[in-house]
């Protein structure tokens, strides 16, 4: 199709690229599996179901099946979710938040 594909204002290629340099050169990986603590602290908080899934993941020693990750991505799929997302990259990896919003 050669189609040119624009997230929000910008080419997909120079978003990647600036992602890409925020993430090698000017973020602490620590930050970043910190901020990942957090927010799966406020995911299980917002949604009791992530806690029982995932022990139930851990006994039966398996992966996600395909509806359970479909009910996970909508969970996700909230305002105030996104907020505590972009709110934890933004204080963990402020260059990483540029680079998605700026």
């Amino acid at each position: 199709l050669d189609s040119l594909i624009i997230l929000g204002d910008r080419r997909l290629d120079i978003t990647l690229r600036r992602l890409a340099n925020a993430i090698v050169f000017h973020t602490d990986p620590r930050k970043l599996v910190e901020a990942d603590r957090i927010i799966t602290l406020k995911l299980k908080a917002r949604m009791p179901e992530l806690s029982k899934l995932e022990e139930e993941l851990k006994l039966e020693k398996r992966g996600l099946s395909n509806e359970e990750l479909a009910l996970l991505v909508e969970g996700m799929k909230t305002k105030e979710t996104t907020i505590d997302i972009m709110k934890e990259i933004q204080r963990a990896a402020p260059e990483l938040y540029q680079a998605l919003v700026g």
